[in-house]
């Protein structure tokens, strides 16, 4: 059975969450818990903040019992997982050439 709540009536993946866990009367801890991320990781979804990848896509859409195509769409080509957009780009070493001399 799929939730009654669609792409046609929320604008953004966010908004569907949101409005699919509400509707399941879900905390954002439980929903985290049935698919094994954190409240944390739940609040910035539902904010548009971050992207969830596409194997959490995939356990929301069984959760909350939503088409997955639906969710999909919403996502785009992009999906970032939670974790790589949150962690910094390494930072490059930096290279010193120098003609000093050397230490005797």
């Amino acid at each position: 059975m799929l939730a009654c709540i669609t792409m046609t009536t929320t604008s953004t993946l966010g908004a569907l969450i949101r409005e699919s866990r509400l509707a399941k009367g879900m905390s954002m801890g439980q929903l985290a818990s049935a698919v094994g991320r954190t409240a944390a990781s739940v609040r910035r979804w539902e904010r548009d903040e971050v992207v969830p990848g596409a194997d959490v896509v995939e356990r929301l859409a069984a959760v909350l019992e939503l088409d997955l195509d639906d969710l999909a769409a919403l996502v785009g080509p992009q999906g970032d997982d939670e974790e790589s957009a949150e962690t910094p780009e390494p930072i490059a070493p930096i290279a010193v050439e120098t003609d000093a001399m050397p230490l005797p």
